[in-house]
């Protein structure tokens, strides 16, 4: 029996929940009922606020580290879905493994070049390329925006 595409991206998105939760049940029970008392909600739009300066902090980093074909291999790869924190880890794996392109050999080498690529980088990198590459499979376009552009919108200039 076949899925259809809705039922295979419902059950993506709860398998990326699902690896989520813990760490992000794991960061709220830390911070909450500390200090002056934060709530759950409290304590998440705290953790939303950091985590937003990270990424305007960190992005400019990746200046000059990818180029627009390596984006558009992981848009390919998410499919327009959110990168659990394992798949963040595991990044360079999944673009060596599945890449989101043929089998042939110059795309092989353009795989392995980006995987090598995203090794290199610390987790916090690969979490800001990450968030830009979400952000550019629904914004971009609906920004009229080529990827180089809306890279560049996020102090990302590619190659």
């Amino acid at each position: 029996m076949s899925h259809s595409i809705n039922e295979i991206n419902k059950l993506q998105k709860q398998v990326i929940l699902e690896f989520s939760e813990f760490d992000a049940a794991t960061y709220l029970h830390a911070h909450m009922d500390t200090g002056p008392g934060y709530c759950m909600e409290e304590s998440f739009v705290i953790a939303c606020g950091r985590f937003q300066r990270i990424l305007e902090n960190q992005r400019s980093n990746l200046s000059g580290k990818f180029t627009e074909a390596d984006i558009q291999m992981l848009l390919a790869l998410s499919g327009g879905a959110m990168f659990s924190p394992q798949d963040v880890e595991n990044l360079a794996g999944e673009v060596s493994v599945h890449g989101g392109v043929s089998e042939e050999s110059d795309a092989i080498q353009q795989r392995n070049m980006l995987s090598r690529r995203i090794s290199a980088l610390s987790y916090v990198e690969r979490l800001v390329l990450v968030d830009a590459v979400e952000q550019a499979w629904t914004l971009a376009p609906l920004q009229g925006m080529s990827i180089k552009d809306f890279f560049l919108s996020l102090d990302i200039e590619l190659l």
